[in-house]
């Protein structure tokens, strides 16, 4: 099977997995269904996806989270670290300040965001002032622009990119590119779920998380101890890959959980109009597919399941009607992408 490279590290290779997958149509398999199936050989999967609300019914299932109705006010710790952590501004998007916000970081369960405290992992949050929104968008588009080339075909993405980290309670070793990127938009979702921005940030999580959007692996020598490559003794910065993934998939699950219970309904009903409404006046190809992702995986993963949601409604009946048209459109995006590669070839 074809495996596209995502950044190196030393000499590891890329490995290569057999497996089943649903079509990456976005029209046939459920984004909730567990899509991936090991067909021979060891296949380890960003994730399966839970049937919808199953594991994430319940926020409090998965460990604590900030109050989403209460100010927090950042420790004299981290006063003194981060400049932004008395910032009393209310960004566009945001429902609270950009102090209410760090300080909420200091209440995250650090089962699931183990890099803490926040203010030593500038590069893991989301900072106001080091680290930005845009920088994350950025690894965010880098990473869809590569799914983007596997998009409609049997090819992989092998995520290499390594970032050294000391993560307190497991050891010092690497994590995968995608992991600050994760972490940042999950801790800014949980910090203020009620907004827009915010919930924009979780449904780039889903997005990530979703095989057909983004098909993503990690090449792993010894996944039970850790080990991403034994002749380079890179180790994972977590006893088990197992283990990383748990985190990850309970760290979703909760954010999940809150969005179906606490973003409001018309936030996220505003949100996935406004990214169906987008797709076609995207110069790129790439960027109407992310687009049409953004806006499936609100829809299934969040809309259709929140707490509010009413079959039948007509703001809800009319959303679903717009995404189907979209969906029509997909294989157009597909074969537009293709085009583009041909012409940026022909112009190097």
């Amino acid at each position: 099977m074809p495996t596209l490279l995502f950044g190196s590290f030393c000499a590891v290779e890329a490995q290569d997995f057999n497996l089943s997958i649903g079509r990456a149509d976005g029209m046939k398999v459920s984004a909730t269904a567990s899509v991936v199936t090991a067909v021979e050989g060891v296949y380890q999967s960003v994730m399966l996806r839970s049937e919808p609300g199953k594991n994430a019914a319940s926020a409090t299932t998965f460990g604590t989270f900030p109050a989403f109705d209460k100010v927090f006010k950042p420790s004299s710790k981290a006063m003194q670290s981060d400049e932004q952590a008395a910032n009393p501004d209310i960004l566009d998007g945001y429902t609270k300040s950009v102090a209410a916000i760090h300080g909420a970081y200091e209440q995250l369960d650090e089962q699931l965001y183990p890099y803490q405290p926040y203010y030593q992992f500038p590069d893991y949050y989301v900072m106001h002032g080091r680290r930005t929104r845009t920088a994350f968008d950025h690894d965010f588009s880098q990473i869809m622009n590569q799914a983007f080339l596997a998009a409609g075909t049997s090819s992989k993405v092998s995520l290499l990119s390594l970032r050294r980290v000391v993560v307190p309670k497991h050891r010092e070793g690497y994590t995968f590119y995608d992991e600050p990127l994760r972490n940042a938009y999950s801790a800014l979702f949980v910090s203020d779920p009620m907004s827009r921005d915010a919930f924009d940030c979780l449904v780039r999580t889903l997005v990530l998380d979703d095989l057909r959007a983004c098909p993503v692996e990690f090449p792993m020598d010894n996944p039970e101890q850790g080990i991403i490559s034994e002749d380079d003794n890179l180790v994972l910065a977590f006893n088990s890959f197992d283990d990383f993934l748990k985190m990850r998939a309970n760290r979703r699950d909760q954010a999940l959980a809150l969005a179906r219970s606490i973003t409001p309904i018309d936030v996220v009903r505003t949100a996935i109009e406004q990214w169906i409404d987008a797709i076609p006046a995207a110069p790129r190809a790439v960027e109407r597919y992310m687009l049409y992702w953004l806006a499936n995986e609100a829809y299934e993963e969040v809309l259709t399941q929140h707490d509010e949601y009413v079959a039948g409604d007509v703001p809800n009946s009319a959303l679903g009607a717009k995404l189907n048209a979209c969906r029509e459109t997909y294989p157009d995006i597909i074969e537009a992408g293709k085009k583009e590669r041909i012409e940026l070839r022909k112009s190097e």
